[in-house]
């Protein structure tokens, strides 16, 4: 009988344990557990509404918006979990490039057809991004898919789709604006120049259509009255950017492209790593701005090596920078290098023979930005004798002039950029310099 009460604490004792730890297993499988509908509502309500973020968002002067919780699609890019929803705004707009042949009926179609979704993508560290994004179709993908293109999300578009795609944050700062055609992305637009060969761009100008919408939210339920979309009267312009060497040209859908590029995610696209690479998109464009207006000609001279050398004639090589640009931390220099020859003449003075360009090479080195010479259009030399009688000596002058275009990349995984400035350089050298 004396057993009994100890038999019993210790099975009271091994169900408090057992249940301890079923308690523990449960939380593990919370955590881990596939990022789901309900699970980015819950993040959005009981999270995101706390933040800065999502404070930034002036609904007032923007217009109402809410995630359509009832219809909800899911997909893995890389190893990052993606839930979209439809979005409802209160203010919506789409735009028409200004060269376009549509007719107004068909601006209205595509208007009414376009979509705009949000997505919540959660990378296996935890970490949860809002991107809003709208899908603008050209009229024949249009027709072809019977006015509805809902089809097409994060990660998932359409093998045909035509048009056009813009990715913004949640407080509306746009991450990027591609142009596709038969789901090959032909144009990324820029609102900076930052791709341009001797500083002449394509532009992409649009004409921008907006509706205004009634929304009444009850739970999770939106409804909506919307008015008829209209012209604005605004008008916006792009730099067209080069996508010959884009990845996304051939598939965007691949999580580089996805995550990275269209979606300005820039941690490591497969989800892993806990150091994310040190550009986006907009850092990109702010470093090429830096080496471009730092940019600078120089005609400092630096070294002169004698060749060979006799009585009557010496050859020497002449070194001198041309060209310099600087981020913060790093600094490139082009420099050129030239020959010439002077021959000892008969009135016992020293004059050139010939002096001409050898190359152009750079010295420094940069992490994520590189110069190079990119064109060379001019390359003369002169040689200029100078005698005065009165003293009786010969001056004799050897020049060059450069002119050409450098060309500045910033490279960082994803996002390149180039730069293409022009340069005009001279200097000359006595035949006595050494």
């Amino acid at each position: 009988m004396k057993m009994r009460p100890k038999l019993s604490t210790a099975i009271i004792l091994m169900i408090v344990i057992l249940f301890s730890c079923q308690k523990e297993a449960s939380k593990i499988s919370i955590s881990e557990e596939e990022f789901s509908a309900a699970a980015a509502k819950e993040w959005y309500y009981g999270t995101f509404k706390k933040t800065v973020d999502y404070a930034a968002f002036n609904a007032t002067t923007s217009g109402k918006k809410l995630p359509e919780w009832k219809i909800s699609t899911k997909k893995k890019v890389g190893e990052y979990s993606v839930v979209d929803f439809p979005l409802a705004k209160q203010k919506s707009s789409v735009f028409f490039s200004q060269s376009t042949n549509l007719s107004e009926n068909n601006k209205k179609r595509i208007a009414e057809s376009s979509i705009t979704k949000m997505s919540f993508i959660k990378s296996k560290n935890g970490k949860v991004d809002v991107r809003e994004t709208t899908y603008i179709p050209d009229i024949d993908y249009l027709i072809r898919h019977n006015y509805d293109i809902s089809s097409n999300s994060f990660g998932n578009i359409d093998d045909d789709y035509s048009g056009s795609i813009v990715v913004k944050t949640w407080n509306g700062k746009e991450i990027s604006r591609t142009i596709l055609s038969n789901g090959k992305i032909t144009k990324h637009l820029n609102s900076v120049n930052s791709n341009i060969r001797n500083r002449i761009a394509e532009q992409y100008c649009a004409i921008e259509w907006a509706r205004d919408c009634e929304l009444h939210i009850s739970g999770d339920i939106v409804t909506y009255t919307c008015g008829e979309w209209y012209q604005t009267g605004n008008n916006f312009c792009w730099y067209e950017e080069e996508v010959n060497e884009d990845p996304c040209f051939e598939d965007p859908e691949s999580p580089m492209c996805s995550l990275c590029v269209m979606f300005g995610l820039c941690e490591d696209p497969a989800g892993g790593g806990d150091d994310p690479p040190p550009c986006t998109s907009q850092n990109a464009d702010d470093l090429l701005s830096t080496l471009v207006s730092s940019g600078i000609e120089l005609n400092t001279k630096e070294d002169i090596e004698t060749i060979s050398a006799t009585s009557s004639s010496i050859t020497r090589s002449y070194k001198w920078k041309i060209f310099a640009t600087s981020s913060a931390i790093e600094t490139i220099t082009m420099h050129s290098k030239e020959t010439g020859i002077q021959e000892y003449d008969a009135g016992g003075f020293w004059k050139w023979t010939s002096f001409g360009h050898d190359l152009i090479y750079h010295t420094g080195s940069a992490t994520l930005w590189d110069l190079n010479l990119d064109a060379l259009t001019d390359q003369t030399p002169t040689i200029i004798n100078i005698s005065m009688p009165t003293v009786p000596v010969t001056y004799s002058i050897a020049g060059i002039r450069l002119q050409g275009t450098m060309k500045i990349t910033v490279n960082c995984g994803v996002f390149v950029r180039n730069s293409y400035p022009d340069f005009d350089v001279t200097n000359s050298w006595y035949t006595f310099e050494q």
